[in-house]
């Protein structure tokens, strides 16, 4: 029996994608906020690591109390989770030491939103909850 994860966890990518679009919007339109985007770093930094520690928690795995009408993959999940982290850690790198890892982290950026669209929408990754009686 393959585990999953609640669907809820898809708000920590909304928040985390969130949080690095506004950072690299600004790197790229060379908007003068260094408020915002050391908010947006440190967001996507902190939600990044508790993206990848809510993975081997209790907290967002599916068990016999969960309600929920759907549920994420297990492997997919934790697939999307540990790259996703690995492009920030690239992204935050670029901000403070290499200023030329902002190019691959922003197409590493595009290919995961794609590879995340195709495997939510071919249900590779949200698949329906069967519900225990």
């Amino acid at each position: 029996m393959s585990r999953s994860y609640k669907f809820v966890f898809l708000g920590l990518y909304a928040i985390n994608i969130l949080f690095f679009l506004i950072a690299l919007v600004i790197h790229w339109c060379v908007l003068d906020a260094p408020t915002v985007q050391d908010f947006c770093l440190r967001g996507m930094w902190c939600m990044g690591i508790w993206m990848v520690l809510s993975l081997w928690s209790r907290s967002y795995i599916v068990n016999d109390n969960y309600k929920g009408p759907r549920c994420l993959d297990w492997t997919t999940t934790r697939l999307l989770s540990a790259a996703l982290f690995l492009i920030e850690c690239m992204t935050i790198y670029a901000t403070f030491y290499n200023d030329s890892f902002f190019k691959p982290a922003t197409f590493c950026l595009a290919f995961w939103l794609v590879a995340f669209a195709y495997v939510s929408f071919s249900g590779k990754l949200i698949k329906p909850h069967t519900m225990v009686p």
